[in-house]
Order: C-alpha cells, then sequence, then structure tokens
C-alpha cells in the first residue's frame, strides 16, 4: 500500500469480489503505525579515502552518512581515545549522517579518527586519518661547535623531534656577537644538520642558534649551551726550561733546556733561541729556521762580553712565552790546549820525501798557535816525530823516508797551554818519484741535502788529479761499504776528471750523518763533506676523491697528511693557486688542513690539487669538485584524471633540466581554493603520476608538482584550473 504518511496510524479492513459484486467487508484491523523497519546502523561511504590534511587554525570537518533505524548514537575516538565536546570541538548527528567539527585544529590533533555508530539492532565503525600540519619544533640538542679557529668554526645538530608534518626544507642559523649583544643572521638556507660559520674575529666570544623551516613556518630557536670563543682549539706551550749555558770556545756558547711542560695541546714543531748582552735590553735571534733538537750553539759572539740566553717553543698556534734567562754569562778567554789540525795531505811526492801540507785547527784554545808537531810511520809500524822544532807553518816536508814504502802522516798543533789531539791519519802515500804528478782537486764537491725515509740518495763528486785518484766514502767518520742492492759505489771517468757515485737505493734512519769522500793518490787526498739529513716526507693520508656540493651552499673540507713538521701546503684549482679570500680559506693545523668554501659558485667547480712539502720532500694528490643546483619545473601539462568525490589522479613529465644532479622524487602538494596554504601530501614520489585521496566532495582543488634532487625542491608545475571532488556520474 502506498502514499501512507510516515508516523501516522493506519487500520485497515478487506472485501472479496466475484462476478455477482462485492461482499461485506471485514472487521477492521488493529491500529498500525507507519514506520521504517528496523535495522543496524551501515555507514554508507568508505571513509578510508577520505585521509586528510589540514593546515594548523583552520577548521575540521568530517561527516559521515549512514542509513540505521532507530536512530543511533554516535562514539567519536582519536588514536582510541574517546574524545568529547567543547568550546572548540562539537558533534552533530542527524537520521542520514553524522559530523564531527572542529572550528581550529591544532598539531596534536593529528591521528586515526573514529566513529562508532550504535542502536538497538547493532553497530558499524569507519576510521580515517587526519594529518594537522603545523611549523616545525625547534631542532633538538646538542648543538655542538667543533673545529674552531680564529676565523671559523663548524656547528652541528639534531632535527627537531616533531617536523611538523612536512619535511624541513631548511635551517637558519644566527650567531651573536657576546659582546655586542646583537644578533645577526649567518645563514637563511642551510640544507642539512651541519654548517661551516665564517668571517669570526679572533678571540671574540660567540653564540649560536638554530631554527628549522618547513613550508608552513619557522620554529622557536634552539640556542647553544655555552659560548664559543674564536681561537685554536690549543694554545702555545708553556716556556721551556731555564737553559744551561756552557763555553764551547771562547766565541761559541752550548746552550741545553727542557721541554714545556705543556705542548698547548699541539706538538711542538721546534724551539728559538735569544740572546742579548747583559748591558743590553733587546734580545736578538740567534739563528734562523726553527731548532729541532734541545740543544744549540750560538756562535760569533765576542770574547769577554756577558749574555744572557732565553728558549721559546713553536706549535702551530705560534711561539710560547719566553724561557727564564740563563742568567749572565761571561766568554772568558782563558786558554785551553787548541782543537787538532786539519789532515794532512801530499802536496809533491819524491824518491825520499813528501811534501805535507794541513789546515788550522778550527779551535785555537784561547792562546796563540806557536807552532805544529808531524808525526809519521810505515805502513804497520809506530808513530815517530819527524820535526826536531816546532814547524810554525802549514806544510812540511818529511826526509829520509824509504823509497817504494807506504807513509802515514798525522799533525798536533802547540800553543801556551799545551798539544792538541793529533789530527787524522793521512791516507798511505807510497814514497817513489813520480813526473808531472799532481795532488787530486774536487771540481765539484759535495751538498748538504736532505732525503725523505725510504727515498733514494744520489751523491755525486768530480776530481782530477795525477795519478788517477782512487776514492773511499766515510759516513760520521767511518767507511762506508758496499751492500748488495742497496748501497753501491760507481766511477765514471771523464777527459781530466773522474765521478765518483754513491747511490743508496733506500734510506734508512741510520744513514743520517756527514758524509765524506776522499780522493788521493800518490801525491796525497783531499776530501769534501755534506750534511744528510734523513727525514720523513710528506705523505697525504686522506683526501676526497669527489665532492658533489651545491650551488649556493657552505662546505667544508679535511685533507690528512704525515712526516716532518713543519710544512708548507699549496692549493691548486686546474692548474692555477688558490689563495685565500672571501670565499676560499685555509686553515693548517699540526697534520691536517681544513678548506672551507663559503656560498659555493659553479666556477668553484674544477680539480683540486693539495701540494704538502717539507725539507724532506713534497707530494700532491687531487680531487675533483662537480658544482649543482636544483631541478628545473617538471614539464607540463599537469593532467588531471579519474575525478570522483573523494580521489583523483594527477599525471605530468620530467623536468628538461636536473640541475647537474639526478631527480631522486617529486613532491605533489594541493591547495583548497578557499584558503592560500599549499598542502603536501606527497613528499617522496618516486613516479611521474600520483593517485590522490582524502578529497572533500563539492570542494575545488589545484594541484602542483615540485623535483627534487639531493640540492632540494626546484620551482613547481602548476595546474592552470582547479577541479571540483564530485561522482563521475551527474543524477539524471
Amino acid at each position: 500500500i502506498s502514499g501512507l504518511q510516515e508516523n501516522s496510524i493506519y487500520e485497515f479492513k478487506v472485501a472479496a469480489v466475484n462476478a455477482a459484486g462485492q461482499g461485506p467487508w471485514s472487521a477492521p484491523s488493529d491500529p498500525i503505525k507507519c514506520s521504517p523497519a528496523k535495522c543496524a546502523p551501515k555507514i554508507t561511504s568508505d571513509l578510508s579515502l577520505r585521509d586528510m590534511t589540514i593546515v594548523a587554525g583552520h577548521d575540521l570537518s568530517i561527516t559521515v552518512p549512514f542509513v540505521a533505524t532507530p536512530q543511533p548514537k554516535a562514539h567519536w575516538s582519536i588514536n582510541g581515545y574517546e574524545v568529547s565536546s567543547d568550546s572548540r570541538v562539537t558533534f552533530e548527528i542527524s537520521s542520514h549522517d553524522a559530523r564531527f567539527y572542529n572550528k581550529k585544529a591544532k598539531r596534536t590533533d593529528t591521528g586515526t579518527y573514529n566513529i562508532q555508530l550504535t542502536n538497538t539492532e547493532g553497530s558499524d565503525q569507519a576510521s580515517c586519518k587526519v594529518n594537522v600540519v603545523d611549523r616545525p619544533s625547534p631542532p633538538q640538542k646538542p648543538i655542538d661547535a667543533y673545529d674552531i679557529t680564529p676565523e671559523t668554526c663548524t656547528l652541528s645538530w639534531r632535527p627537531p623531534a616533531d617536523d611538523g608534518g612536512a619535511n624541513i626544507t631548511n635551517y637558519i642559523v644566527e650567531k651573536l656577537d657576546v659582546a655586542s649583544g646583537i644578533w645577526t643572521k649567518a645563514c637563511s638556507f642551510v640544507r642539512g644538520l651541519h654548517y661551516e660559520v665564517m668571517g669570526l674575529e679572533p678571540n671574540k666570544k660567540y653564540s649560536f642558534r638554530i631554527r628549522a623551516e618547513n613550508q608552513y613556518g619557522t620554529s622557536d630557536a634552539m640556542e647553544i649551551d655555552e659560548h664559543i670563543t674564536a681561537k685554536f682549539p690549543f694554545t702555545v706551550p708553556d716556556p721551556p726550561g731555564k737553559p744551561k749555558a756552557m763555553a764551547e770556545s771562547i766565541t761559541a756558547v752550548n746552550l741545553q733546556w727542557e721541554r714545556p711542560y705543556s705542548d698547548g695541546g699541539s706538538k711542538i714543531q721546534g724551539y728559538k733561541v735569544e740572546y742579548r748582552e747583559a748591558s743590553e735590553a733587546t734580545w736578538v735571534a740567534g739563528h734562523g729556521s726553527v731548532i729541532k733538537s734541545q740543544t744549540y750553539t750560538v756562535a760569533g759572539l765576542v770574547t769577554g762580553n756577558t749574555y744572557e740566553f732565553q728558549i721559546k717553543a713553536t706549535n702551530a698556534a705560534g711561539d710560547s712565552r719566553p724561557s727564564m734567562p740563563s742568567g749572565s754569562f761571561e766568554l772568558k778567554a782563558k786558554a785551553n790546549p787548541p782543537g787538532p789540525p786539519g789532515t794532512p795531505y801530499a802536496t809533491k811526492v819524491g824518491k825520499a820525501y813528501v811534501d805535507l801540507k794541513w789546515s788550522l785547527p778550527i779551535f785555537d784554545g784561547g792562546s796563540k798557535i806557536t807552532g805544529y808537531i808531524i808525526e809519521g810511520r810505515e805502513s804497520g809500524s809506530s808513530w815517530y816525530r819527524l820535526n826536531d822544532y816546532n814547524v810554525t807553518d802549514l806544510y812540511f816536508t818529511a826526509i829520509n823516508l824509504t823509497t817504494n814504502s807506504d807513509y802515514e802522516f798525522r799533525v798536533s798543533a802547540v800553543n801556551a797551554v799545551g798539544k792538541s789531539e793529533p789530527s787524522l791519519g793521512s791516507n798511505l802515500i807510497k814514497v817513489q818519484e813520480i813526473a808531472d804528478g799532481c795532488l787530486p782537486e774536487f771540481v765539484r764537491g759535495l751538498h748538504n741535502c736532505s732525503v725523505g725515509l725510504g727515498k733514494r740518495l744520489y751523491l755525486e763528486t768530480e776530481v782530477s788529479g795525477k795519478p788517477k785518484p782512487g776514492y773511499r766514502w766515510l759516513r760520521n767518520g767511518r767507511e762506508v761499504t758496499e751492500q748488495a742492492g742497496r748501497v753501491k759505489f760507481e766511477e765514471k771517468k771523464k777527459d781530466q776528471s773522474s765521478l765518483f757515485i754513491m747511490i743508496i737505493e733506500e734510506i734508512w734512519e741510520i744513514d743520517d750523518g756527514e758524509y765524506s769522500c776522499q780522493a788521493f793518490n800518490s801525491m796525497g787526498y783531499v776530501s769534501t763533506s755534506c750534511r744528510v739529513k734523513v727525514g720523513a716526507p710528506p705523505r697525504i693520508e686522506y683526501i676526497p676523491s669527489e665532492l658533489h656540493l651545491p650551488e649556493g651552499d657552505n662546505t667544508k673540507i679535511k685533507v690528512k697528511w704525515s712526516g716532518d713538521m713543519p710544512f708548507t701546503v699549496n692549493i691548486f684549482r686546474n692548474g692555477e693557486e688558490v689563495v685565500d679570500n672571501a670565499r676560499f680559506k685555509m686553515t693548517l693545523f699540526d697534520e691536517f688542513l681544513i678548506i672551507f668554501m663559503r656560498d659555493i659558485t659553479k666556477e668553484d667547480a674544477g680539480k683540486y690539487t693539495v701540494r704538502v712539502s717539507n725539507q724532506s720532500g713534497s707530494t700532491e694528490e687531487s680531487f675533483m669538485i662537480y658544482i649543482s643546483g636544483l631541478p628545473g619545473a617538471p614539464i607540463g601539462p599537469l593532467e588531471v584524471s579519474e575525478i570522483t568525490s573523494h580521489t583523483c589522479k594527477l599525471d605530468w613529465n620530467i623536468p628538461d633540466f636536473d640541475g647537474g644532479s639526478k631527480i631522486t622524487h617529486y613532491v605533489v602538494e594541493r591547495r583548497d581554493i578557499r584558503h592560500n596554504e599549499w598542502i603536501v601530501i606527497a613528499s617522496f614520489c618516486k613516479s611521474t603520476s600520483f593517485a590522490v585521496q582524502g578529497l572533500t566532495e563539492g570542494q575545488e582543488y589545484l594541484f602542483r608538482i615540485l623535483a627534487a634532487n639531493v640540492n632540494g625542491n626546484g620551482p613547481p608545475l602548476d595546474g592552470v584550473n582547479p577541479i571540483r571532488a564530485k561522482p563521475p556520474h551527474d543524477p539524471p
């Protein structure tokens, strides 16, 4: 029976009809109320398709359609906890839908929303996810400051505990000059969790604070716990010990001292010796480069004068305060026996004589040399004196020698105090008549050199003489012998001379010392010497192979090496030396280098070569820097298809320009045309299409797509026209 009015009460009666007509009516039925049949609640929309993102401060409305008789009761919960209405949240229910309304959403309202509808016939429930996005919370502690120098430092921090529901786009770094109390921005767009601060002023105190930023705003600041001082993390050494002075000659003083108690946190690179006359106020440097050992002889002083001495230790931070002065030290002219004369050599050899010559002693003992005593011996016999009276000249003829015998000679110097130690003995000299013979003479002698540990040493001299000279090599006064595979001697003949060569294929620490080459013939011998310093040449232990740096960013590059200090470091870009400037700063530590690069540009790309040198050698290695930027916008059109009440599909094309770095993903954003904020609905989309969910039926939306690489997000591709969320088919 149709046409009845809902909730009205009716009675019904029935009459039979045949060919003769209608019979009498039956008795009336009982009163019947016209109302729907009872049924359990049934939610008629899939809430999971309506997961939504809301900007904090905006209203939040969830409408759930249903069918149920009698009308059910609604129970709302968020993340499993029941929600009660208050001044901000209200509930409404009618015979066909239930509504949740929040007039001002907060970040803490994010969660899974569940509705349960219940009546006498049963119940039904459904859920949807709501993400309320907001500005992020502050970065987390600790904020660390390290690699501090007088002009730079490095900051690091932890990301916010809450990113606000959207990716952190950047951090803002501010610095405070403690003395002035003024905060200034160091950088407004830091992509990572560290930042290389440049442009500090030496010895000033600074504080720093960090803010995180996403597309919805900037967080509150998080400040570093303690101020930092712009200076090296180490200091100059403590002063060395008080030097002990001892006369080495009447014009030279030997000094010895103890190491500083503390090296200041950096290796001691050496020492500096200063002296002054007792009557003067100004200290004078006693040498050129720094001294490696803890002893040094100051020469060239004036006999009879009184001097004071002091020592400074040096490390990477600079010179220490001077040690306590040595106290007054007078260079007295008290005489001692002289030092030994130079080794005698033959200037002429005859049938029964040898003409000898020698050089003055290095030290006369503070008393005039009055003469020399010459001694000789045949090979294998004892020494005997050749002169009855002291010889005052630097030459002497030994006579009455045995023809064809081999003789050795030595000389002692004499002053008023006594006789010196004898000189070194000459080489064996054969006594015989030689026509036109001449003593060996070095055309080219030896020169001081440094050689790296494990490297090759090559010493060469050129000698003339008649008859042709022989040779021998000495190290620290002892003869050097050949060692198979490591030490060898070579002799090369020229027209009027010979080349004497010593090669050590692999230098060891014990090879350090004074080297001499003695050339000799029957006329005598000569010697040339040099100092060979065995040191550890630099060796680069760590250097990056290549770096991909974003344009406009700051970076820090560390290079480590080993070897003997001090070092000289040069950096080249594409073959041209790079010097410090406003954007490029090098800070040299004991055994590593930090390169700071600021506001990187495309011109900074190229091949960088680091060359490290010390007295023992040099080494260099290279790395590449590639500069990349943000990608371009994806290529349109941004196509929207398969539109329903709560979903749609987006399609686009890859950008023409990837910024020099591979596209890693796309960011999809939407905007309700009633609001100004763009909301991220996909932060890491790997393909060029995306299925959008969570639209509200009847609302109009705009979409845009951003391409991203390791440097960040590029400009967006915007949709041209808004779309309305509605069923795919209109009612007839």
